[in-house]
């Protein structure tokens, strides 16, 4: 199984084998005088000798669903990609852990499906994160 390493966000993006961590905005403004936590990604071990390479020709990132983004929702998902290995599309996404949220959920299934990796790169699943975070001076 592969994971994945985001290197930048544009419409041909070039990823890692790896574990990764993919941010699809900023952190929510806490309402009372405590900062909320930041949800984060796991942190990324990747091995001195690990070889890396392109896995991946589209990665649109996840649209934030402004219902969530009304009401200051954020959170870590884990997904697994399945990948028909002659055309390089994802065929499914299954969610191994949950963002907290369905709908940061479905925006991140969504989003993944219309992933695209390198045809016959011998990957038959993917598995990644998907973080959704507000910036602190971002507007719902």
């Amino acid at each position: 199984m592969a994971q994945l390493f985001l290197v930048r966000p544009m419409s041909r993006v070039a990823l890692l084998l790896a574990l990764s961590t993919f941010a699809a905005s900023g952190v929510a403004k806490s309402a009372t005088s405590s900062p909320t936590p930041w949800p984060t990604a796991p942190p990324i071990y990747i091995a001195p000798d690990a070889k890396l390479r392109k896995v991946a020709v589209s990665a649109p990132r996840p649209k934030y669903p402004p219902e969530a983004r009304k009401h200051h929702w954020v959170g870590v998902g884990w997904f697994l990609m399945r990948v028909d290995e002659p055309t390089g599309a994802v065929t499914s996404v299954e969610i191994l852990q949950s963002t907290g949220h369905k709908i940061l959920d479905r925006a991140a299934v969504n989003a993944l499906k219309r992933w695209k990796m390198v045809p016959h790169s011998g990957l038959k699943k993917v598995k990644t994160p998907i973080t959704f975070t507000m910036l602190p001076d971002e507007k719902a």
